[in-house]
This record gives structure tokens, sequence and C-alpha cells, in this order.
């Protein structure tokens, strides 16, 4: 397991390769998660290893961790570090990541954070994107208002479209 304290927006894998979101601050001696992708040989999401996952839903997740890991069970998941096989962060997998995608490689030209500031989250972060992902970026500590202002000044410089509320 990575030694590194678990953070907000990391990911986490069990010993079965259920794949969580962290989602608390408060991470020990147990996770605060929800469950995100689970192992399907019939599954949409392909990792480069060949393993094939499904995505699931809040309450799919919370209905599959009633019936198969009733001990994780509680306001959110909670999986004990002990189960916890394998740690993803965001910002020591970002330049995999921007390799292997030229959208988050073109955004990421936008923001000269510090290194070990920005990263993603999300599929991309358990390497199960597909061509409808949306890139879940994050930025951590003081760069997250540099990032900010870095945001605002691409945006009216046209280099960046705003964002648009689609509902």
């Amino acid at each position: 397991m990575n030694a590194k304290k678990i953070r907000l927006r990391d990911f986490i894998e069990d010993r079965d390769g259920w794949l969580y979101a962290v989602s608390t601050y408060d991470n020990d001696p147990r996770v605060g998660c929800i469950l995100r992708y689970v192992p399907d040989r019939a599954g949409d999401r392909v990792r480069i290893t060949g393993e094939r996952y499904r995505k699931v839903d809040f309450d799919e997740s919370y209905a599959l961790i009633r019936k198969e890991k009733p001990e994780y069970l509680d306001l959110l998941h909670r999986v004990p570090l002990s189960d916890v096989r394998r740690v993803f962060k965001p910002e020591e997998e970002i330049k995999k990541i921007s390799l292997r995608d030229a959208r988050i490689s073109s955004v990421l030209s936008h923001f000269p954070l510090l290194p070990g500031s920005i990263g993603c989250t999300g599929s991309f972060l358990c390497g199960l994107e597909n061509a409808g992902s949306d890139i879940d970026l994050v930025v951590y500590g003081k760069q997250w208002f540099r990032a900010q202002a870095m945001l605002k000044r691409e945006v009216s410089l046209g280099k960046i479209p705003p964002i648009r509320n689609t509902s």
C-alpha cells in the first residue's frame, strides 16, 4: 500500500479489485469512500491490462456493499486500511494520464503549476476512461488559488471556452 496519507480525491482498490473514490479526510483506520467500479467480464470499461470493469451508480454501490461487503457499510463505505491493495493518487498519475489523452495534455498546458500540486481523478485515474469521460482535475493547496486565476485569465482571453450550464 502507498505510504503517503490517503486523501480526498484519491482512489483505492480493495483486495477484490473493487475501486472506490475517497470521499473524506478521516481515513484511519477505515477509508471513507464510495464504490465506483467493479470487475465485470462484460463491463464496458477496460484497463490497459485487459481487465474489464463496470461503473456503478450511487444506489447500486450501496446495494453491492450491503450484499457483498456489509462490514464496509456506513454513512459512506468504510474500507479498512488492511483491505486496501492499492492507492491511486491524482498528482502522481497525472503525467501518465496526460500521455494517454491529448485533451488532458492540452488542459494542463494552460496551468503551469508546481509539480505535485495538480492531478486528475475519476475514471482517468483508474485507467478506465472512455470517449465520454469527463476530466476531473484537482489542484492541491495554495496552488488552487493560482489555478483559479489562471482559469479566469484563459477564459477571458478565449483560450479556454467558458463552462456552459446544460441543465
